[in-house]
């Protein structure tokens, strides 16, 4: 912009914002990278939540129910291994009938799939249907002709009278 190229009007969005808050230091290519140390971020329940996904996969409604599970029972006995706790929080669940797995997801698809109905007849429909005000032929009907025009045939071919 300060030589000219580029219209202060067609300058981009985010030039404005870095004027307003430039960098404490200048972004140089050899400038030493600060090296900081990545927090970690797992919480111990994502390895229970990673450990169900790849064993019974999708449905995310029952591996909330397991982390729930899980972590009941780890508060009650923290000093039983993870993995003994895992699978006390299946057995758990299976034993109240929470379906798991691919059986979550059939009974997600049952519960969601629509009742079948028999066929509907024409008369089934005519009984249901609210009645129409206006037949499909009357749409294409042509506009009958006003009384006027019926009583004297000629009274629409007149032009009125041009001024002199």
């Amino acid at each position: 912009m300060r030589a000219g190229s580029l219209n202060r009007a067609d300058r981009p969005l985010w030039y404005d914002i870095y004027e307003a808050f430039p960098p404490r230091l200048e972004p140089r290519f050899d400038r030493p990278v600060k090296i900081v140390p990545v927090m970690p971020i797992f919480y111990p329940e994502d390895t229970v939540r990673a450990r169900f996904q790849r064993e019974f996969g999708e449905p995310q409604s029952s591996g909330d129910l397991l982390v729930e599970r899980w972590l009941a029972l780890r508060r009650s006995s923290p000093e039983t291994a993870s993995e003994q706790l895992y699978e006390a929080a299946v057995d758990a669940l299976r034993a109240e009938g929470v379906p798991l797995g691919l059986e979550a997801l059939r009974a997600q698809r049952e519960a969601t799939a629509a009742p079948t109905r028999p066929a509907a007849t024409a008369a089934d429909t005519a009984k249901t249907a609210p009645p129409m005000a206006m037949r499909i032929a009357e749409l294409f009907m042509e506009a009958p002709p006003s009384t006027e025009a019926r009583e004297n045939p000629a009274a629409g071919d007149e032009k009125p009278p041009a001024d002199r």
